[in-house]
Parts: structure tokens; C-alpha cells; sequence
């Protein structure tokens, strides 16, 4: 048996020949698919579809993984400077609503105080 490295090309071929009928099996609407019709040519083309498509899909996500760890590594110092400003922004973001926050607090403290300073001076 030869094995040979299955492209992303290969399952394209395997696709568009189920698409075109070449590989369907017998299908009664009634009784279902029919398994007497079935000839062993089909069957075996069938699962030679099966196995091309089943490689492929094994060689693409190799690649995937090799190319996502590359992407990782080139991208790795753009991430973690996107997470510090992110943090920087989100500590921020709390410094401004703490000073919003104090700044109500002295405000009602302010008018709270210039009511009760005329009345302490009359006493």
C-alpha cells in the first residue's frame, strides 16, 4: 500500500465528486438506502473518500497548529502590551470613578458645612 501526502486540493476533488454524483449511494424515499444496489466498487470508493478526506483533514490541522503557534510567538509581545494598557486602562478607569465619587462626597460635605457655620458662629 502507498501512501502519499493528502492536500487540501485532494479534499476539494473529493467534495465536488460527492456533489456531482459520482460516489451516492442508491436511495429508495420509501425503504431508505438501499444496501442490495450498493456495488463494492461504490463501497470501496466511498471509503476512499473517507480515508482521503480523514488524512487531509489530519495534515490541515498540523498545519494549523504549526502555523497558530507560529502566529503566538510572533504575536506574543503584542499581547501582553495590549494587556498592560488594557490593565492600565481599567485601573484608570476606577482612579476616575473614585475621584467622580469624592468629589460628590466633599461637594455635599461643603454644603452641609457652609449651612452649619452661620448657625455655630450665632452660638
Amino acid at each position: 500500500e502507498v501512501k502519499r501526502q493528502v492536500s487540501s486540493n485532494d479534499i476539494l476533488l473529493c467534495t465536488a465528486a460527492s456533489r456531482t454524483g459520482a460516489l451516492d449511494l442508491p436511495y429508495d424515499g420509501d425503504k431508505g438506502w438501499n444496501d442490495d444496489d450498493v456495488s463494492n466498487n461504490s463501497l470501496s470508493a466511498v471509503k476512499a473518500q473517507f480515508e482521503a478526506i480523514t488524512e487531509a483533514s489530519k495534515s490541515l490541522k498540523k498545519r494549523n497548529d504549526k502555523l497558530s503557534a507560529n502566529l503566538t510567538i510572533q504575536n506574543g509581545g503584542y499581547v501582553k502590551r495590549a494587556n498592560a494598557l488594557q490593565e492600565e486602562q481599567r485601573s484608570l478607569f476606577a482612579d476616575l470613578q473614585n475621584t467622580i465619587i469624592e468629589k460628590a462626597v466633599y461637594a455635599k460635605l461643603l454644603s452641609n458645612e457652609s449651612r452649619a457655620v452661620p448657625t455655630r458662629i450665632l452660638k
